[in-house]
Order: structure tokens, then C-alpha cells, then sequence
């Protein structure tokens, strides 16, 4: 679930689950489809 306001749902495949490597200091996007939706909609626009 993605902003519960506007309930956006979107399904996450788990494909592995390895053991952290230290040089990795934090997560990232490997794969995506499509561009992003607006996380905040402009409303001074309407």
C-alpha cells in the first residue's frame, strides 16, 4: 500500500534474501515499470 489517502496498491516479488554487505550503507531501486506517480499533488494548481 502506497499513500493511504489516494490507496494506491502495488504488488513486490521478493526474490532473495542474501546476507548484508558491509560496503552497502543503505537500500536502492534495481528494477522499475513506468514512471513514478507524484507522491504530494500541486492542489495550489486547482
Amino acid at each position: 500500500m502506497f499513500d493511504f489517502g489516494d490507496w494506491w496498491e502495488f504488488n513486490v516479488v521478493l526474490e532473495s534474501i542474501d546476507e548484508p554487505d558491509p560496503k552497502f550503507k543503505k537500500a536502492e531501486v534495481i528494477d522499475q515499470k513506468g514512471k513514478a506517480p507524484k507522491q504530494y499533488a500541486d492542489y495550489a494548481d486547482e
